[in-house]
């Protein structure tokens, strides 16, 4: 179940999503090994280390598994700081749940 912010004072969202947690999910599908046991090779070429730490095709490393970690952290973090600073007051995950239940802030 997804909901979309459109902005920070307007929340949309399908009529049987829950609503009040903000998160980041982050998804990777890999089929090395897959191919692998069918003889495929596949190359992969980059224009820096980390441009693709986890991608479909490749081996997935722990380098890649923390890089992609840190990047859906940073991602969380600067996204509770655009909410917190569009409502213009202390935020925390626990004040916004209440919050959101009590008020109905569903727009559409």
């Amino acid at each position: 179940m997804m909901a979309c912010m459109s902005s920070p004072n307007q929340l949309y969202c399908a009529p049987f999503a829950m609503v009040g947690s903000i998160g980041v999910i982050g998804q990777a599908l890999n089929v090395q090994k897959t191919l692998e046991k069918y003889g495929v090779q596949p190359y992969v070429f980059r224009g820096g280390k980390m441009k693709n730490p986890v991608g479909m095709v490749g081996e997935v490393t722990k380098a890649g598994l923390a890089t992609m970690q840190e990047s859906v952290e940073r991602i969380h973090d600067a996204f509770r700081g655009h909410v917190a600073g569009a409502r213009g007051e202390a935020f925390t995950e626990a004040a916004m749940l209440l919050r959101e239940s009590e008020r109905g802030a569903v727009s559409k």
